[in-house]
């Protein structure tokens, strides 16, 4: 069953189509792998998904899970130094999006935010902490737990290990693993790193030029990939 339906969305910035005509289905409770180089439209699709940019052309459905879209689907970014208020503790930071939906008193905000603390395997003192006393595998995991605060049921996770140490990646990916079964969870990963959707991933979907070239499941993509594109990433990656 599709989660959410994409068909023919297109996005244009002046005279480049970021996104070309795309059509996609999201299936419930799938990892669906967005893959492609720099610039090949794989962050506009995101935001064209969650809103948070308006499409030029196009339509996408939302599944009836997908209740209220700022609470259901959430993103992960790539960078979470950037995205945590360095002012502003962790505890804070997590409990900003239960106060902001309503979604329990501020008195119950707190047993909430030690549970995600839990839940993403951190200690629970660190809600006192400010994100510069954190690794950066921290800080990720802080900004995921910000992300489940609002107990979505989509996640974006937008390159969420690409600026963190492969040893560090490793434990990320295993936890957002974890945590898409233990929450049925939904999540559209998105990276360079065929390497890192393969294992990631339900299925695969290669994007180039704002356009998805070749669609498929992992053991077809990776080991036959079809599209001359895909050909290029796969030996780009086997090179590193």
């Amino acid at each position: 069953m599709a989660l959410i339906e994409i068909k023919n969305l297109t996005k244009t910035f002046g005279p480049t189509t970021a996104v070309d005509h795309v059509s996609l289905d999201i299936i419930k409770g799938e990892t669906l792998g967005l893959v492609g180089e720099s610039g090949s439209g794989k962050s506009t699709l995101a935001r064209l998904i969650l809103k948070l940019l308006h499409s030029d052309a196009g339509t996408i459905i939302y599944g009836s899970e997908l209740e209220r879209l700022r609470r259901d689907c959430q993103l992960v970014f790539q960078d979470p130094q950037t995205s945590l208020n360095p002012r502003i503790r962790v505890g804070e930071a997590i409990a900003e999006p239960i106060l902001i939906n309503q979604l329990k008193p501020k008195a119950e905000a707190k047993a909430r935010v030690l549970e995600l603390l839990g839940l993403v395997k951190l200690p629970l003192n660190y809600v006192r902490r400010y994100p510069h006393e954190l690794s950066g595998g921290e800080r990720q995991r802080v900004g995921i737990a910000r992300a489940l605060a609002s107990s979505p049921k989509f996640l974006v996770l937008d390159e969420p290990v690409s600026a963190l140490d492969v040893s560090i990646q490793v434990d990320i990916l295993q936890l957002l693993k974890e945590l898409k079964e233990r929450l049925k969870l939904t999540y559209l990963f998105i990276a360079h790193d065929l390497q890192v959707i393969g294992y990631m991933s339900d299925r695969i979907a290669v994007m180039k030029e704002g356009q998805i070239v070749e669609l498929g499941p992992p053991a077809e993509i990776l080991a036959t990939p079809h599209h001359p594109y895909t050909q290029k990433l796969l030996a780009s990656t086997l090179k590193i």
